[in-house]
């Protein structure tokens, strides 16, 4: 039997839901006032950095060990060292609130994400993050086969993801809509590619991509596509049709905030192959989310060291002292500095505030920071139409953007009411950083607001309608890019390493910005120190 184009789209996963549909909510005639503002904690009195001029401390704080930055690899530091026991250590960060990457937010409607907003579930190997996980009641149980079972309300509801392509939505994020088959065969080929990658071992047993990346093969084959950029080998193999090349450009955007041209084949290839976590009911495509994204994450964290939390603290120096380390903040509140003196320092702050705050730190070509700006949207829907959550992860094709997630997506109760509240995600990718943070900060909120009706508009035509609030946030350096040659290079291997009784810990630190590689990186870092801890106490 011959199949029509409508089946043929059903078939391909595609639905015709009319693009003229604002989020399956019903719009009211004339344009709402969108009410709204910048959110950007701290960014001011972090900028003080770069004046210098800071008060003489007054008074001294005296701790086992300073961790520098609440991130989610300072948390992971923090955690490790309460759960070692060790519970005279002082955690500071500029902010008021932990998180770093993983901040959220809160408001009548949701919580929402103000950054990374998923985990992919973990690899069975990185036991770690899986004992973690199961400390927390993220997992519950474990299979007699040993599969990790894991909440259902913190598996990502379906649908999971869409993709808005020549003016019909398909349900997923690789492009089918339309495609010639010299196209589908590209993606076909490149997915068998993968696949391979995701089996195959290195000489040293170890998987030739792994999550956390330390973890991976020592291949000497695989790593040296670490020096290439991931559009030359893409163009190595055939692979150049645009449809594929978009979707390559939107998945290094997601996960490092930059195009194929400035990623390393290697960290490309990693994004697709070493995520092969499972669990019980649940595949590898499977991630776990929650309404505040990571923020979750980094709440349970923070709750277990929050005794040991200062916030409103600008560290402006770290050195090595007789005592072992120091260092010196700014609390803008008190309008006063401290010095802490320390057996052991974490640095677990981005490079860029590192070599701001230690001489001789500074990098010959800094690390490739990628700016993003993120906005939270609330809109306002008539109850009873529950085709509000379409899908958790929109995204249009062809757009700069990476479309938005719909925060409410993980109700349990269903439909959540007259409200509802979608977190847009743009990172500003393919321009000289340094520029495109310029351009960041210098735009108002009233610019970012029209980008976002604009681009939302593209895919919901009367969406401005229902727009009650926006809030921006902009991000200049929002994550570390692995550029060619950086992951496996000298470089990076050098910053990892410990000077005297200074550790770093940060995703800096891998070249990718991840949860598991925040998490990997603290817990690494606290190793060190316990160890050392432990050899001085038993001397």
């Amino acid at each position: 039997m011959k199949m029509t184009r409508l089946q043929f789209l059903k078939w391909m996963g595609v639905s015709l839901a009319a693009a003229t549909l604002p989020l399956g909510c019903n719009p009211f005639s004339g344009r709402r006032k969108i009410e709204g503002g910048m959110v950007n904690p701290a960014v001011e009195t972090g900028h003080l950095l770069r004046k210098g001029q800071f008060p003489v401390p007054t008074e001294t704080l005296n701790t086992k060990v300073v961790i520098i930055g609440a991130g989610i690899s300072g948390l992971a530091a923090a955690w490790h060292l309460k759960k070692a026991g060790i519970n005279d250590f002082l955690l500071l960060d500029l902010e008021n609130e932990a998180g770093g990457n993983a901040a959220s937010g809160q408001n009548e409607t949701s919580a929402y994400p103000w950054g990374a907003h998923y985990l992919p579930l973990p690899d069975l190997r990185n036991t770690e993050l899986l004992d973690f996980l199961t400390e927390i009641g993220v997992i519950t149980g474990k299979t007699e086969d040993g599969m990790p079972v894991y909440r259902p309300e913190y598996l990502c509801q379906a649908p999971q993801e869409r993709l808005y392509m020549h003016g019909i939505w398909q349900s997923s994020l690789v492009p089918q809509t339309g495609m010639s088959a010299a196209e589908n065969q590209e993606f076909h080929e490149f997915f068998a590619f993968i696949e391979e990658m995701k089996r195959s071992t290195g000489e040293d047993g170890k998987p030739l991509f792994s999550i956390p990346l330390d973890s991976s093969s020592e291949d000497a084959a695989t790593r040296a596509l670490d020096q290439q950029s991931f559009a030359e080998f893409l163009q190595s193999k055939g692979w150049n049709s645009m449809p594929f090349r978009w979707y390559m450009d939107y998945c290094c955007k997601d996960d490092y905030g930059a195009l194929a041209r400035d990623v390393s084949a290697w960290a490309g290839i990693h994004y697709f192959a070493a995520r092969t976590g499972k669990g019980f009911e649940a595949g590898e495509s499977a991630v776990l989310t929650w309404p505040e994204g990571n923020g979750f994450l980094a709440q349970k964290l923070f709750a277990r060291v929050k005794e040991n939390f200062r916030g409103n603290a600008l560290v402006y120096q770290a050195t090595q002292s007789e005592q072992g380390a120091e260092c010196s903040f700014f609390d803008p509140k008190a309008g006063k500095s401290f010095q802490v003196q320390a057996q052991k320092l974490i640095m677990a702050a981005p490079h860029f505030v590192r070599s701001r705050l230690m001489p001789g730190q500074e990098l010959s070509t800094p690390l490739h920071h990628a700016p993003w700006v993120v906005a939270n949207v609330t809109l306002h829907c008539e109850p009873g139409h529950n085709d509000i959550a379409e899908a958790w992860d929109s995204v249009a094709y062809g757009r700069e953007s990476l479309g938005y997630i719909n925060a409410t997506q993980q109700k349990m109760s269903g439909f959540p009411g007259s409200k509802s509240q979608i977190t847009w995600y743009h990172a500003l990718a393919g321009k000289d950083p340094r520029e495109a943070r310029q351009e960041a900060f210098s735009q108002t909120w009233e610019h970012w607001k029209e980008m976002v009706v604009a681009d939302l508009s593209y895919m919901h035509k009367d969406i401005g309608d229902l727009i009650e609030r926006i809030e921006v946030r902009t991000w200049g350096h929002g994550m570390v890019a692995p550029v060619p040659g950086y992951i496996w290079g000298k470089t990076r291997q050098s910053l990892i390493q410990p000077q005297g009784n200074i550790h770093f810990a940060h995703t800096d630190l891998s070249g990718i910005s991840l949860f598991e590689e925040g998490f990997y990186q603290g817990r690494r870092a606290a190793e060190e120190v316990l160890g050392e801890i432990s050899v001085n106490s038993a001397s």
